[in-house]
């Protein structure tokens, strides 16, 4: 349905019921967004640190973040083997 014919079948305050409908409980990508997020957060959360806490916003993706620099290949090594670091002593323990 084409904008123009929406606004014909139906009211602006229809239209703003949705969209207050919509912020409560998002439809569509946004929602399945969600969903992905909270499993992540959910499976990350026990191998976090102590004093570290993770919440599904931290796995939702921002398409709108074009204006914050990239990770550089070295950037991402160093995550990574800091994650190696943080992982391999938790085994080391018996975690």
């Amino acid at each position: 349905m084409s904008v123009a014919a929406a606004q014909h079948q139906i009211s602006s305050r229809e239209f703003a019921e949705w969209l207050a409908f919509d912020r409560i409980d998002p439809i569509g990508d946004e929602r399945g967004d969600l969903q992905a997020a909270t499993v992540a957060a959910a499976v990350t959360a026990p191998h976090m640190g102590r004093g570290r806490r993770v919440t599904a916003r931290d796995f939702m993706p921002d398409f709108e973040q074009e204006h914050k620099p990239k990770q550089t290949a070295d950037q991402m090594q160093a995550l990574m083997r800091q994650f190696a670091v943080t992982h391999n002593a938790r085994i080391a323990r018996g975690g």
